[in-house]
Formats: structure tokens, sequence, C-alpha cells
């Protein structure tokens, strides 16, 4: 009976290690946790125990965020390169750069239509005083450092 109860044992271990494996690719595909678990046939409870006992899982899930995330980088550039192709949101895909790809893209501040109307008029002024006083290069070498200065002076 021990015998038998090891096979089983094998058997569930392969299982278990093909739906961890499932679920890793379908996140890749997918990026989101819940339509990858449903692709992998598993249930949350299980991702939850997977993500709770098992590190090497927790690591290779958060390779495959990654994946996904550069995916969706690789859209973007897509779209900057091809303009007049580019379908879908930009404010979403912005989002998911943000949610997948964090440690590239640190949004420090949430721009909102009336904070872009107060950005592009502070900017304004700014290059008006420039213009007044006969500042010879006007811009800076880093245009964000002036954003985040605009920005900041907001809050």
């Amino acid at each position: 009976m021990a015998e038998g109860h090891g096979r089983r044992g094998e058997a569930g271990k392969e299982l278990k290690a093909a739906n961890k494996a499932k679920l890793i690719k379908a996140v890749e595909e997918f990026g989101g946790n819940m339509k990858a678990i449903k692709a992998a046939g598993i249930s949350a409870r299980t991702y939850r125990l997977w993500m709770k006992d098992d590190p090497d899982f927790k690591e290779d899930l958060e390779r495959a965020r990654i994946a996904f995330g550069e995916g969706m980088l690789e859209e973007a550039i897509d779209r900057i390169k091809n303009p007049d192709k580019g379908k879908g949101s930009d404010v979403l895909l912005i989002a998911i750069l943000n949610a997948y790809m964090s440690h590239v893209f640190k949004p420090t501040t949430v721009v909102g239509e009336d904070t872009a109307k107060e950005l592009i008029t502070e900017w304004r002024k700014a290059a008006r005083a420039d213009v007044k006083n006969k500042v010879e290069n006007p811009l800076p070498e880093k245009i964000e450092d002036t954003l985040d200065d605009i920005l900041n002076k907001k809050q």
C-alpha cells in the first residue's frame, strides 16, 4: 500500500509542477492572476497556498509578471514608432506599465486632466518669464526635472 501511495505522490508532484508551469506561462501571457489561474485550471486557494509555501514559485511568478510588463513595454514602443497603427487606450497601457514595470516606471505624481492643464499653464508662465529675462537656453537638458519642479510646487 505504501508503494502505491508513493506512485500517487509522484504523479501528484508531476501534476503540481505542470500546473505551476501552466500558471507561470499564463501570467506571462495575460498578466493578471485571476485570468491566469483560470487558464491554468487551478483554484484561487491553490494559488494562495503555492504563494505562501513555495518561495521558488513566488520568484517564478514575479519573473512572469516582469515578462508580461516587458511585452507591454514593447507594445508601447511600437505605438510610439507607428502612431497610425496604435489601437487601444494609451492611458490603460501606461497604467499597466506602472503596475508591472514599477522598477522602471516610478510614477511620483498622478496627473489628471486638471493637473495637466495646470502644468501647461505653469510651463507657459515659465517660458514667458524666460523670454522676459532673456534667458539664452530656456529649456534645461532634463525636461523631466522642470516638470517635477512644477508639479511639486502644486502639491
